[in-house]
């Protein structure tokens, strides 16, 4: 829930458009919904000195396209905004709001059916580490996330160590990278 105002979500995004002028990456921008209309107004490609355009995506989607699920959002509403991607699976909304590796793989079902990316987060928490359970946790969240899906062309798998959010520990280069080969080995 972060920024709390429109104005700071719209100078937060300038400071992020002025930094990456001269990227060579495909820049992705996730702000909370109320924002997502007001920035999608303000961002356009000649002002990034030709750089194609930073892209929008949601922070989360719900898994039926309709329906009487008040204050939910659809993948396919989000696709009617011209987002791109939508965050699943992230590691908030599987502890506070008890999402389980089956309402995410529903999730990212009506996102593909949408048509709309899907950045698909995965990670363990300090105890999973710890008990050194991380890969079998990392396998079953990718495994029972991409039930029944047939192609992840253009999904992006994020590996989201729990343990490392908001704690001032980082994810050391050599951990990011065992965990990288271990997720691509899992979907192959």
């Amino acid at each position: 829930m972060n920024p709390s105002s429109q104005k700071e979500a719209l100078d937060l995004f300038d400071k992020i458009k002025n930094g990456v002028r001269d990227a060579e990456a495909e820049i992705v921008v996730c702000p909370p919904f109320l924002y997502l209309k007001s920035l999608g107004d303000v961002r356009h490609p000649a002002e990034l000195g030709g750089m194609s355009d930073i892209l929008l995506g949601a922070q989360n989607c719900f898994w039926e396209e309709k329906g009487a699920f008040t204050g939910e959002i659809s993948a396919a509403m989000l696709k009617n905004l011209d987002m791109k991607y939508v965050i699943i699976g992230h590691s908030e909304r599987r502890k506070y709001f008890g999402e389980t590796d089956g309402i995410i793989n529903k999730k990212i079902k009506a996102a593909m059916a949408a048509e709309v990316e899907q950045i698909f987060c995965v990670g363990e928490t300090e105890k999973e580490r710890s008990d050194g359970s991380e890969e079998e946790v990392l396998e079953r969240q990718i495994k029972k996330g991409l039930e029944g899906v047939d192609n992840i062309l253009g999904m992006a798998i994020a590996y989201e160590p729990v343990w490392a959010i908001g704690t001032g520990r980082a994810c050391g280069t050599n951990d990011a990278k065992k965990m990288k080969q271990f997720i691509e080995k899992v979907i192959s």
